[in-house]
């Protein structure tokens, strides 16, 4: 938790470098800049199912970030 990471923004039009100071620790960084208790947006979703192996869980991530009826039973009884 107290390792010290610094993000790198690779977008070049991008005004912003980072969303938060770098470099800084994992447990400042979770405490003081990520909200770990809101809802996850669905394109953090879509991000997410991109790079991972498993494809079971890239769907399941898939279908999370849609706002079908299937997607929202799953998230409701999670």
């Amino acid at each position: 938790m107290d390792l010290k990471f610094r993000l790198i923004n690779i977008d070049e039009e991008s005004s912003k470098r980072s969303p938060f100071p770098c470099p800084c620790t994992v447990r400042t960084a979770l405490t003081h800049y990520v909200d770990i208790c809101a809802p996850v947006k669905s394109h953090v979703l879509k991000a997410l199912a991109e790079y991972t192996s498993d494809e079971k869980q890239k769907q399941r991530l898939l279908l999370l970030s849609t706002a079908n009826d299937e997607g929202l039973v799953i998230v409701f009884f999670f």
